[in-house]
């Protein structure tokens, strides 16, 4: 008998709320959101920006922009259209190369305004001891870290080390 009530009860009480406006109004209005939602971003979804993308270069060791526009190129080459269709599918990089000024703050000044504009994506400066950075003075005491049982020093590759590395060759 009491289980008859407790369902007696639960019956009243659902057909009460399925009667109510709101839940009428959200039975209807929810999947016509959510079906309408996905509709428009398919619809107004777009491709990839294929937009170039621009670097300005300033090459202050005089020796690293050719090799680096190069490489620019081949990976352009490499990704830049699909292979099958030749449609392109992604953006291309643009490499700018920009004479060394002497007053280099005031450049970096003038790129950076490009780049705030939309000129520019980015401003790469090598500087001029990048390729060949100065020796450590004669007197310097040893960079060997004496906590490192084996005594290794740590040193970070210079960009002429890493230029040898991606040309494959032992001098450059």
């Amino acid at each position: 008998m009491r289980a008859h009530r407790v369902i007696t009860i639960a019956k009243r009480d659902y057909i009460a709320t399925v009667r109510t406006k709101a839940f009428l109004f959200g039975l209807i209005v929810a999947p016509i959101l959510f079906g309408g939602g996905s509709i428009a971003m398919s619809l107004l979804k777009t491709g990839p920006d294929l937009k170039d993308r621009r670097i300005a270069l300033i090459d202050r060791t005089g020796a690293v922009a050719d090799a680096l526009t190069r490489a620019v190129s081949r990976k352009n080459d490499r990704e830049v259209l699909d292979k099958k269709t030749g449609r392109q599918i992604a953006p291309r990089f643009v490499i700018e190369t920009i004479p060394p000024a002497a007053d280099a703050k005031s450049q970096l000044l003038a790129l950076s305004g490009r780049v705030r504009k939309g000129e520019l994506m980015a401003i790469l400066e090598i500087g001029a001891q990048s390729v060949h950075p100065p020796k450590p003075a004669e007197d310097a005491k040893d960079e060997s870290d004496s906590s490192d049982p084996a005594g290794a020093r740590h040193t970070t590759p210079t960009l002429a080390d890493s230029t040898r590395r991606a040309h494959g060759s032992a001098a450059h």
